[in-house]
């Protein structure tokens, strides 16, 4: 073969090495493309880049799924703005701005939605800059991670701590109760009658009278009080379920009443029951009892003598009474009012002839209002008085 011959024939098989070359070149790209491909798109994490502007250059099919797109190809060249609330899409880019020019190696947030459906969501979201070959920022990579179970506990274990620490704090009342509270009680009962035992010989009569009324108004307060403690302790137990039926409420407040209006008389506090004839409700009888003995008595403690007890009732609708029970006593302020209903918030208060008060009777009418479908709320202006309302399912 001449040298023109060789010259051509190497030539040639140069361009075939180079062909080859450059198809093996293609198709090792392509084989590495396809697998870094099938990589992110396994990959459960939410895989994103985007350019300077904002724009998706990258996408996994998790991130398309979580934009509400099956292809990841719907979502190359468009922006969050497209896929999401705008005041969320704006807060989002110009947070990676300031991310951006800030040269931070990374961003880290967690991000919470919540569909139409109500199905709630929280993200852990990783942002880092990302470069070409001649370190020229181009855009940002973000990684983002469903975290929702992890959240669901942390807020499962936050309300079970918060449930916790209240039951600590009514096992704190409670034993406050009966450490101090009932045994003063006692103490007073009992110191009354040593002195009936001791010295009855030389007591006149009017003392004797004195020492009895007394010892009643103790035993009821050890009465009342032991009562409240037994229904309380009964529904932390959730041994105490309602059994509501119709009662004529007019007829049912004054049988209440008239057991528990001595302290009234005593104090010459009046009290006046306005209830038309016709009202019912369907609650548990004897729950009921509880909740207009406990504000009836409540109210007695904190009015002075020569005032006014009020209990009245309307229709707020077909299912629906409300019952209200104002006094013109000493009233409260709104850090007393704050404080009602709240097991460790109490402030034992005595009422104006000093008798003994331990808030748990308005607690314990919180808690049967609640189990008898109603709800309670109260007002009250200092040296004014105060009013309850209480409202329970009426009996139409």
């Amino acid at each position: 073969m001449d040298q023109t011959g060789k010259f051509y024939s190497e030539n040639l098989r140069n361009k075939q090495k180079t062909e080859f070359d450059n198809h093996l070149t293609k198709d090792i790209y392509s084989e590495e493309h396809n697998l870094l491909r099938i990589m992110i798109d396994t990959i459960p994490d939410r895989i994103v880049a985007k350019d300077i502007n904002g724009q998706f250059i990258i996408c996994n099919k998790a991130m398309a799924r979580y934009l509400g797109k099956e292809n990841p190809e719907d979502i190359i060249g468009k922006n969050i703005i497209d896929f999401r609330p705008f005041e969320i899409s704006k807060k989002i880019l110009d947070d990676e701005k300031v991310f951006l020019k800030s040269g931070e190696s990374q961003l880290v947030y967690e991000e919470y939605k919540e569909d139409s459906s109500g199905k709630r969501e929280w993200s852990m979201i990783k942002k880092v800059p990302f470069y070409d070959i001649h370190k020229n920022l181009i855009g940002i990579v973000s990684v983002g991670r469903d975290i929702t179970d992890r959240k669901i506990t942390e807020i499962e274990i936050r309300r079970k701590n918060e449930q916790l620490r209240e039951s600590n704090a009514e096992k704190d009342k409670l034993f406050s109760i009966i450490g101090h509270d009932l045994r003063s009680s006692f103490t007073n009962f009992l110191g009354l009658t040593q002195i009936m035992t001791e010295e009855l010989y030389t007591l006149s009569y009017p003392d004797i009278k004195k020492i009895a009324e007394s010892m009643r108004t103790s035993a009821n307060n050890l009465y009342d009080l032991l009562g409240n403690l037994l229904e309380w302790a009964k529904i932390q137990r959730g041994m105490e379920e309602p059994d509501p039926k119709h009662i004529k409420l007019s007829k049912e407040v004054s049988d209440c009443v008239k057991l528990i209006a001595a302290p009234a008389g005593i104090k010459d506090v009046s009290i006046i029951i306005n209830i038309p004839e016709d009202i019912e409700v369907f609650t548990d009888t004897n729950m009921f009892d509880t909740i207009i003995r406990n504000l009836v008595s409540n109210a007695i403690k904190f009015t002075p003598g020569g005032g006014k007890i009020t209990i009245s009732a309307l229709y707020v609708s077909n299912d629906n009474v409300e019952i209200t029970i104002s006094d013109t006593g000493i009233g409260m302020n709104s850090v007393q009012i704050n404080k009602l209903f709240r097991i460790n918030e109490q402030e034992n208060r005595k009422g104006t002839d000093g008798e003994p008060s331990t808030g748990l009777g308005l607690i314990l009418c919180k808690e049967i209002v609640g189990k008898l479908g109603g709800n309670i709320n109260v007002e009250s202006v200092v040296g004014e008085g105060t009013v309850f309302c209480v409202h329970l399912p009426a009996g139409k």
